[in-house]
């Protein structure tokens, strides 16, 4: 089952420029121990419950350039 990610989970998981998935799930549980707000905790949370549902081959299909251009357009 392919995984979808929607806009503000994109843009989370590009700031961490990481093209390996387990390192990416590393730091994403390592934020949310220091994020005070419950939404954004929520948030990285179900990211990191998605990446952890995928495979490695999945998360290369991941287009993060769709949404750096769409920033840059803004």
């Amino acid at each position: 089952m392919k995984k979808s990610f929607n806009k503000e989970e994109l843009t989370i998981m590009s700031f961490y420029n990481c093209d390996d998935r387990i390192k990416l799930i590393n730091q994403l549980e390592s934020v949310v121990e220091n994020v005070d707000e419950v939404e954004i905790e929520s948030e990285i949370n179900e990211i990191v419950i998605k990446l952890k549902g995928m495979t490695d081959d999945e998360f290369k299909e991941i287009d993060f350039k769709n949404i750096i251009e769409i920033e840059e357009d803004i």
